[in-house]
């Protein structure tokens, strides 16, 4: 087989489309469901900023357990 897709290659073409469709995808209605309330006088800056870095909550047992895997060996 030649498809080798620019420029990562197809496995990871393939890996990309599966997390698409088997994770992102089942998610689709419960993510629109976080925009549902919003209204046309809403500007895209103030829902922006409900994804800024100060508003967000760090969930310290997941950040210890990624900290302590991306530590080289």
């Amino acid at each position: 087989m030649s498809y080798s897709p620019y420029p990562f290659g197809a496995k990871n073409w393939v890996m990309t489309l599966v997390r698409n469709i088997v994770l992102a995808e089942p998610m689709l209605d419960d993510f629109g469901q976080c925009f549902a309330d919003v209204t046309r006088g809403e500007t895209v800056h103030e829902l922006a900023d409900s994804f800024r870095l100060e508003n967000c909550v760090v969930r310290e047992r997941l950040a210890s357990v990624l900290s302590a895997g991306a530590r080289p060996a």
